[in-house]
């Protein structure tokens, strides 16, 4: 195609030479050029030729653009196809796989490899990165158009001299070695191409969005062809230990280990059998390594239960071999006495119960060996050798068996004779022991405990010697075939020292027990412990035979544990951490033993000397006293410390200081004080409180001074603070000197009081530590009573010459007289005073003028004379209401003519007169 567009432009060209050559017949001699041309055409054919080459340049492009487009939509569909086809024509599973060597050149594109990625089948490259790549051609596919540049106008260059060498045909010396990798571009982009132009085409868009979706068959397939591998799914998903670890705790038999063995074998055999490359179109799916890893997983299922036979089966076979070794040792005894003789025939007896049982297990064993060795478990060389020894060395044992059984028969004669002798001696010596028994026993009257359980040690021993004898020789009765001699007199003592065996062995465990609680010291003694192990006592005693309850020993027994459990809860309260000395010597005095505590050495056994249980009632109300006394000591404590940390705090008051307790706080520890009191006052009501009575009555006259003395303090405060706005810097201080000269005292001992109360720590020793606050603050109380007092004659004295006053409260009627030296502060007041006059307006030369009257909504009123504030405050205040009023007066005149004017307009009224006047 571009050879066809290469041929078309050389005939265009042609054609306009030749058409340019015809107009000009006299030049046929100048060398044909471009430049040339153009200089024989006038303006207009300049143009006309300038538009056709325009028009050729844009033909030319669109067909340019055009085949490139074609090019790209063919190309894309072509490819997209290519992959689309196996969708509708062929199968994953339906498709033959051709061995390699049938494969044509060309036909397979894209081998994919399937692995074992536990516990999901994964298939390398992915349908993802398989779309992804050829995306990634169909962008490289497009992007051709970039190569491809557009015809455009070019400046002319001028002519090089002949002589002159170009630039670009200087030659270059190149570098032997650049140590720089330059990258060869795949496609020489154009500055001016038709990328943009193809791109953005229809056809081109929808091919690429075709080609985008061509994988979306295989995905589909590659779900089915997964599916093929479900049935061996068990092989990776099932957790080999614990199916083992199951399968040990059932014990199952070999057949099944057999089973489970076969199984993998029969599963190794189906895969083998499936097919190693599977096709899609052009695709090619490899199953080789997957059927490797899915091998290696059988290998180790099968590894895993032969091991677990191994371990299994192992242990049977040194089982068995230590039986018949125990056997065989057992066999070769030499002949002594009876009990050899008792313990051959009884090992022939045993060989003869286990016979059956032993022959299987050992065939057993030798099949789980077998089936080991099938599986190809490696077995150390040892190991076989003594399972293929199993077998003989039981057939050895059975023989040697028989030969010991002869054996008894020859010497069965001379130890029968022996055993005959033997029994008569016993039966003389059984007597003897039993007349010592019944004469000399544990049981004898007048006995103590102690004594009883010496002699039952003692006959205990002999009893278990005759014992063992009698059981020897019935034993050898019983191989004879001898008549059986009873002994009913020992079997009666056997059961009666078994008896007392329970009942002294209790008896010597608690007096065991109690002699240890004796050597505990005192410091140490864990009474909580020793009432558990009593306890336990108690019940084992309860639990002894009925029979048992009638021995001196046991009623012994009783007492011990009985006297030591009324004693445990009185040494529990004894050895409570709250017992101080003053109580340990109220009970000396109770039961008149002395306890030296301080010993190094002094243990529970100095506590026990002494008569506790007969004063027990007494020792009770001691201890239960320092209980009580104990609670008192910790609450008043809590009291006390509360206090220590209880500390005035102080503010600022205005630019003197801190001058004045805080409010909240002080407050708060008032409230604090009068709960301390309540439970100072509980304490002092308790019966308990002898020991600590003087330190709480103290307190309590304490807190209660405290508490009034800050009550005062807050009282003054307020009196004072009210008090100081009035004579420290005002004017009424002038008016009344008296009561200032009082109130400047008062001032110096408020100063002196806070001075002190900073210097002071704690609350209560600022209080009560001395009696200067109990007797200043009530002076100061009632010298700032006089000064009230006085304040408030003189304030009446104000209100009664300008009532008004009576409109304003005490401290804003303060505010006024005190600040009357300066007339411009009595503007936030006139609202109270007045009706509506919310401010006045001064001469802006003359301060102390009084021009006009202003409302709150901001309508003046004219004062037809002016007022002088000068002088009482109360005076001028009456001059300005007489003036307002004359003012007031003077507007409703003014009103009055208005109205009667023959040309009077509403709208002019009420625009020129006050909103009231318009009303009225």
């Amino acid at each position: 195609e571009e050879e066809e567009e290469e041929e078309v432009d050389k005939r265009g060209k042609k054609k306009w030479k030749m058409k340019a050559l015809e107009k000009h017949p006299s030049e046929e001699d100048v060398p044909f050029a471009p430049s040339n041309v153009l200089s024989v055409l006038d303006r207009n054919q300049i143009a006309v030729v300038n538009t056709a080459a325009k028009d050729l340049r844009k033909n030319y492009s669109k067909k340019i653009s055009e085949r490139l487009c074609l090019l790209m939509k063919t190309t894309l569909r072509a490819l997209a196809k290519h992959f689309q086809a196996a969708t509708a024509d062929s199968s994953i599973l339906n498709t033959p796989c051709e061995p390699k060597d049938s494969y044509q050149n060309g036909e397979i594109i894209f081998v994919l490899g399937t692995f074992l990625s536990i516990p999901k089948i994964e298939v390398r490259p992915s349908v993802e990165e398989l779309q992804k790549m050829m995306n990634n051609i169909g962008q490289t596919i497009v992007s051709v158009a970039k190569g491809v540049g557009q015809w455009k106008n070019l400046l002319k260059k001028p002519k090089q001299q002949k002589d002159a060498v170009p630039a670009n045909e200087i030659k270059k010396k190149k570098p032997l070695y650049n140590p720089v990798k330059t990258e060869i571009p795949l496609i020489d982009e154009q500055e001016s191409n038709f990328y943009k132009s193809v791109s953005e085409t229809k056809e081109v868009t929808k091919s690429m969005t075709v080609l985008t979706t061509c994988m979306k068959g295989l995905k589909l397939e590659l779900t089915q062809f997964k599916s093929i591998w479900k049935k061996y799914s068990e092989v990776w998903t099932i957790d080999r230990e614990q199916f083992i670890e199951e399968m040990g705790t059932r014990k199952p038999k070999l057949k099944e280990y057999e089973q489970e063995l076969n199984k993998y074998k029969r599963i190794e055999s189906e895969l083998l059998e499936e097919k190693d490359e599977f096709r899609y179109g052009t695709i090619l799916l490899s199953t080789v390594e997957f059927k490797e890893t899915l091998q290696g997983e059988l290998m180790q299922w099968v590894n895993i239960i032969t091991k677990a036979v191994h371990q299994r089966y192992k242990k049977d076979m040194d089982s068995i071999i230590g039986t018949l070794l125990d056997f065989d040792k057992k066999l070769d005894r030499q002949i002594e006495d009876l009990d050899d003789i008792r313990i051959i025939m009884e090992t022939q007896k045993r060989i003869r119960e286990i016979e059956i049982d032993l022959d299987m297990r050992i065939e057993t064993v030798e099949n789980a060996y077998t089936l080991i060795t099938k599986f190809g478990f490696p077995i150390p060389k040892e190991e076989i050798e003594k399972v293929e020894n199993l077998q003989v060395t039981w057939l050895e044992l059975q023989t040697k068996a028989m030969h010991v059984q002869i054996m008894l028969l020859t010497v069965q004669e001379h130890f029968q004779r022996e055993l005959v002798s033997n029994l008569i001696l016993f039966e003389e010596e059984c007597k003897k022991f039993v007349d010592d028994y019944n004469n000399k026993g544990p049981m004898e009257d007048g006995l103590s405990p102690k004594q009883a359980s010496d002699r039952l040690q003692m006959f205990q021993n002999h009893f278990e010697a005759l014992w063992k004898k009698h059981s020897s020789y019935s034993v050898g009765e019983e191989l004879f075939g001898l008549d059986h001699t009873e002994q009913p007199e020992l079997n009666a003592i056997k059961k009666e020292l078994n008896l007392l065996q329970r009942l002294y062995k209790l008896y010597n465990d608690v007096i065991d027990c109690v002699n240890g609680y004796y050597t505990i010291l005192w410091a140490e003694i864990n009474v909580e412990e020793i009432n558990n192990e009593l306890i336990e006592f108690g019940n084992r005693c309860r639990k002894l035979p009925k029979a048992l309850k009638e021995w001196p020993a046991f009623h012994a027994l009783k007492k011990t544990i009985d006297d030591f459990n009324d004693i445990c809860p009185l040494l529990e309260l004894m050895s409570n951490k709250a017992m101080k000395y003053r109580h340990w010597q109220r009970i000396q005095g109770i039961t008149g033993h002395s306890f030296d505590l301080e010993r190094a050495g002094f243990a529970l056994k100095d506590i026990m000397d002494a008569p506790l249980l007969p004063n027990k009632e007494d020792i009770e109300d001691v201890c239960i006293s320092a209980l009580k006394e104990k609670d008192i000591e910790a609450k008043l404590r809590q009291v006390t410390s509360e206090w220590s940390l209880q500390e005035l705090s102080f503010q600022v008051f205005k630019n003197r200081g801190e001058l004045l307790l805080r409010g909240d706080t002080t407050a708060e520890t008032v409230g604090q004080a009068e709960d301390s009191l309540m439970v100072l006052g509980s304490l002092l009501s308790n019966r308990y409180n002898a020991p600590f009575k003087k330190q709480i009555q103290k307190w309590v006259t304490d807190l209660s001074n405290t508490n009034e003395i800050l009550e005062r303090w807050l009282l003054v405060q307020n009196m004072w603070v009210y008090l100081e706005a009035v004579f420290v810097g005002g004017d009424i201080a002038k008016q009344l000197p008296k009561e200032a000269k009082r109130f400047y005292k008062i001032d110096k001992s408020w100063q002196k009081i806070m001075t002190r109360a900073h210097e002071t720590p704690g609350v209560v020793n600022c209080c009560v530590g001395d009696e200067f606050l109990r007797q200043t603050l009530p002076y100061l109380q009632e010298q700032l009573e006089m000064c009230q007092k006085s304040l408030t004659g003189y304030l009446e004295k104000k209100r009664l010459m300008f009532p008004r006053f009576f409109f304003v409260s005490d401290p804003a009627l303060l505010e006024i007289l005190g600040q009357a030296s300066d007339s411009h502060t009595i503007q936030s007041h006139l609202l109270s005073i007045f009706d509506n006059t919310a401010s006045v307006k001064f001469h802006d030369q003359d301060y102390n003028k009084i021009l006009s009257i202003i409302s709150a909504e901001g309508e003046i009123v004219h004062l037809e004379r002016p007022v002088r504030a000068e002088g009482s405050v109360e005076i001028w205040l009456n001059a300005l209401l007489q003036a307002s009023q004359e003012a007031i007066h003077c507007i409703i005149r003014q009103a009055f003519h208005f109205i009667n004017d023959n040309q009077f307009d509403l709208l002019e009224f009420v625009t020129k007169f006050q909103a009231q006047i318009g009303i009225l």
